[in-house]
């Protein structure tokens, strides 16, 4: 998990610590993975929290839970929100980025 830490922004919600055998709790890091992904792309395209929640058709208290790693998503919800990431690149015109978080 070494890569992963060095690209840490005191923005963005921070890794989960490892524990003493160098692990860590895989459903926290998929929280903290998809809410890092979410706020950049969001970031990237200009959006606010209630915009994008606006476009996904989801509470801003919901997107915001997301983005802090303290809710679990369902499916349902990160695909709205991937639907609407998308609509707003292809209307920016720009393409919605690969980068990982």
């Amino acid at each position: 998990m070494a890569a992963v830490r060095k690209h840490v922004r005191s923005d963005l919600p921070a890794y989960p610590k490892e524990n003493a055998d160098g692990n860590m709790s895989a459903l926290k890091f998929c929280r903290v993975f998809i809410a890092r992904a979410i706020i950049r792309e969001r970031r990237a395209l200009g959006l606010s929290q209630q915009a994008l929640a606006d476009l996904a058709r989801v509470q801003q208290k919901t997107l915001s839970r997301i983005e802090t790693a303290k809710h679990t998503a369902t499916l349902a919800t990160i695909t709205k929100i991937d639907a609407a990431l998308k609509k707003a690149a292809k209307r920016s015109g720009r393409r919605a980025t690969k980068k990982r978080a």
